[in-house]
């Protein structure tokens, strides 16, 4: 099934510096799942949308899901 991750921030890095990507993810995966396939580590992860509600990195996703990932923020 097809999804779309829109990384924001410093996540962008992990798709190349791009705005979103789809992918391929089989039927049932999570987005922790997802995260692992392009390689974003969870970690790096503070909040996840997805379909413009929120949800934890252990939500079942579904064909034609839009992912929002919000890193941590950092300063000092």
């Amino acid at each position: 099934m097809k999804v779309k991750i829109r990384p924001v921030g410093i996540l962008k890095r992990h798709i190349g510096g791009k705005d979103s990507c789809s992918m391929d993810i089989p039927a049932g995966a999570s987005v922790r799942e997802a995260l692992n396939a392009v390689k974003i580590p969870p970690d790096e992860v503070m909040a996840v949308s997805v379909n413009e509600e929120r949800e934890d990195k252990d939500f079942s996703l579904s064909e034609g899901d839009e992912i929002l990932l919000i890193p941590f923020i950092g300063g000092g």
